[in-house]
């Protein structure tokens, strides 16, 4: 399928474009969908990609299975980029914006959603312990500043009667860092501020 080079798309598994050039873009197996979903698992009205001020977003519409956007299930709508994947069923598309602007970000992006316990870093779900979410929950919420570690060890190990050692949280620390880099190694996102503590860059 031809597509104007501002158009943003969809590539279906077998690497036809979706053109989503109006303002509502049904997904289903229903046959009258804009774009048919032929996965027994889609259902006939899934979901829906919105164009909104130059923004794309896509929203279930109550389907059984849900939909799927990097590999975390959405439940309210969310706002596409460039490179995203989506999956309806058991049917996977890739979402492309050919406006997006490409650049090496100084620092992973981070999303962080407290309610849930989802964590995101650029865009792709990260599994974190409980201890790991916590810590990452306080340097969040501090981002930019400096956190001691007295502090840090309060928030992480609110119950303990003493303060949490050097060890646990220096530990600690280093298994999150690993858990956030998008390559598996060490990341430079949490910085070691030496003699007062350690602070999370903020982009």
């Amino acid at each position: 399928m031809d597509h104007a080079p501002s158009t943003p798309y969809l590539v279906d598994p077998g690497g036809q474009r979706h053109r989503l050039d109006r303002e509502r873009t049904r997904l289903g197996r229903g046959a009258d969908s804009d774009i048919v979903i032929t996965s027994p698992r889609a259902s006939r009205d899934h979901a829906r990609v919105l164009l909104e001020r130059h923004k794309v977003w896509i929203e279930d519409l109550g389907s059984a299975n849900g939909t799927w956007v990097n590999e975390a299930r959405i439940t309210a709508p969310i706002e596409l980029r460039d490179g995203d994947s989506i999956v309806i069923g058991d049917t996977a598309l890739t979402y492309h914006d050919p406006n997006t602007t490409y650049r090496d970000p100084a620092l992973p992006e981070i999303e962080l959603d407290l309610t849930s316990g989802v964590v995101r870093v650029n865009r792709r779900i990260v599994t974190l312990s409980a201890k790991e979410f916590a810590l990452l929950g306080y340097l969040f919420a501090h981002r930019g500043m400096v956190c001691a570690k007295a502090e840090i060890g309060r928030a992480v190990w609110p119950d303990y009667k003493a303060e949490a050692n050097d060890y646990q949280i220096e530990n600690l620390m280093r298994r999150l860092r690993v858990r956030l880099s998008p390559d598996g190694g060490a990341t430079d996102l949490i910085e070691t501020v030496r003699g007062h503590g350690y602070r999370l860059k903020s982009g």
